[in-house]
């Protein structure tokens, strides 16, 4: 459903909760360059503006405003780290910087506060650097494409000597000589002495134009195909995720009947780059939905497809994917993000069109756990009790996700006590 009727946006790409406990979204509108805030309510009809930077940015494929990070302690330092791109003097580079609320008006960022924490020379104007995220450990991750539109043409995704084809993770808490950020201790390639980038976390990646934490620590990564596969991938420290050897579970160049997989790390899911039902041509990656609005969606990975708009949701456990399902065939929107608010509550954004959408699942009952369905018995009572005990998703009913204790139980008799709709 259209969560905002009241508002849209122009060419969204990003959409971020702060954790300062406002109750607002902000959406990065990538063209003309800015990002804008307005309250979570079906009813809003304001928006303000966060951040301008359209008198910097590049009107190009990757280029704009491309993503917002808040810093974890935003609600008393006012640290936002956006991802931008420009052009200068025939020059493409991507940047990173720190921006800091104003102290006249705490609502919106002052242009003037800006920190620039890494800034690339991407050479093309795409597969630049991507989306950034706080992890739970607190350190900065961002996303780096492959610097090329086309067969890795710069050998990046294999080159632990560039950033390029790669998630990063910095501190930006602490400064290294020479840096406005510094290099974790514990990244896979710190303090070698083979010239590989510190920096790097995971790397063999194309185009990851979006990826995600779940609660649980996993890290989502959504990268574009070339030719025949899009995929999904978990990305760990020191994680090899094979491009340009493959593409997908697929040898690379297309043709290509053999290669060496030794140390790679294949995929979770991938799935065909055509124009077929299931299929599509540029995958967007998203969340774990771990809200309780949606029962069916609880605790599922949900991505898309920019060109088909096909919507997916991944089952999965600790060993990988448990199988996907395409539960919103062909939509006709071109989504171009996924965010989360506060509660979990995951959003898609159109991008030509300028909405946002949430899920909705009319009907759901909780509480209803066993056959026959829509008829709460002692049946449902036991299989709750089961799936309590084992700690499955079937009993995580309420906040905090994938954490089982009392609020589950009292949550489970609530729903038991009022039936179904």
């Amino acid at each position: 459903m259209d969560a905002f009727p009241n508002l849209t946006f122009s060419n969204p790409v990003d959409i971020v909760a702060p954790p300062d406990g406002s109750g607002r979204l902000f959406v990065v509108e990538q063209h003309p360059g800015m990002i804008t805030s307005f309250e979570n309510s079906l009813s809003a009809t304001d928006k303000t503006v966060f951040l301008d930077l359209s008198d910097r940015v590049t009107f190009s494929e990757e280029g704009g405003v491309i993503a917002l990070a808040f810093h974890p302690e935003f609600a008393s330092n006012g640290h936002a780290f956006v991802t931008y791109a420009i052009s200068d003097e025939g020059t493409h580079r991507s940047i990173v910087s720190r921006f800091t609320l104003s102290d006249s008006d705490p609502s919106v960022i002052d242009p003037s506060t800006e920190l620039e924490i890494l800034n690339l020379n991407t050479f093309r104007q795409n597969h630049t650097m991507h989306r950034l995220v706080f992890g739970d450990d607190g350190y900065l991750y961002i996303a780096v494409g492959d610097g090329g539109c086309c067969n890795d043409p710069d050998q990046n995704g294999q080159d632990l000597t560039t950033i390029q084809g790669t998630i990063i993770r910095i501190d930006i808490d602490h400064t290294d000589p020479g840096l406005n950020y510094a290099i974790p201790a514990d990244n896979p390639f710190a303090g070698n002495t083979e010239g590989y980038v510190e920096e790097i976390f995971c790397y063999g990646l194309r185009n990851p134009w979006r990826f995600s934490f779940d609660s649980l620590g996993n890290l989502w990564i959504g990268d574009v195909g070339q030719r025949r596969r899009e995929e999904i991938s978990w990305g760990f420290s020191g994680a090899n995720l094979g491009w340009s050897v493959m593409e997908g579970f697929d040898c690379f160049p297309e043709g290509t009947k053999s290669c060496d997989q030794t140390g790679l790390t294949l995929p979770l899911h991938h799935y065909a780059h055509d124009s077929s039902p299931n299929g599509g041509l540029a995958v967007t990656g998203g969340h774990v939905y771990e809200a309780f609005t949606c029962a069916v969606l609880h605790g599922r990975y949900l991505f898309g497809d920019f060109i088909s708009g096909n919507v997916w949701a991944m089952d999965f456990d600790e060993t990988g994917s448990l199988g996907v399902e395409n539960i919103a065939p062909n939509t006709g929107l071109k989504i171009s993000c996924f965010g989360e608010d506060a509660q979990g509550e995951v959003y898609l954004a159109s991008y030509f069109e300028g909405k946002l959408y949430r899920f909705e699942c009319p009907g759901s009952c909780p509480a209803d756990l066993a056959a026959p369905a829509g008829v709460l018995d002692f049946s449902d009572v036991l299989v709750f009790l089961e799936a309590f005990a084992g700690s499955d998703l079937a009993a995580d009913l309420a906040p905090p996700a994938f954490v089982y204790d009392f609020s589950d139980v009292l949550a489970f008799l609530t729903a038991f006590g009022a039936g179904c709709p």
